[in-house]
């Protein structure tokens, strides 16, 4: 499961609450990256220990309705990262590699290059 999404700063107990939760993982998140972009899409990217990324999306209508795309590998994945620009993701394991990705046209997720030492 991760951690609330937004959280808003009570006024009389001074203590955060959760404006959206997402979930879906069926292990520990082990890293978190929201991705900086100006494009109308928000995007975060969630890895975990289910050998699983998933790549959060919401838009400027829905604010807090955030769909997933998954994305699966043979480890188990440590971290996530997004480009300056927001549009590719690195992901790293367990195996040691690190993958590329970008969405295509489609709205599916590509991996454009794998690097493994």
């Amino acid at each position: 499961m991760l951690t609330p999404i937004g959280p808003n700063l009570s006024p009389s107990d001074q203590k955060y609450t959760p404006t959206v939760l997402l979930t879906g993982h069926a292990d520990w998140v082990r890293d978190v990256a929201w991705a900086p972009t100006i494009l109308q899409k928000s995007y975060i990217a969630s890895a975990s220990q289910d050998k699983t990324v998933r790549i959060w999306t919401s838009d400027p209508a829905h604010p807090n309705d955030w769909k997933s795309i998954v994305l699966n590998f043979d480890a188990v994945l440590w971290r996530v990262s997004w480009s300056l620009s927001g549009n590719v993701l690195a992901v790293s394991g367990g195996d040691n590699k690190v993958s590329l990705w970008k969405e295509n046209l489609k709205g599916e997720w590509d991996c454009v290059k794998w690097i493994e030492e």
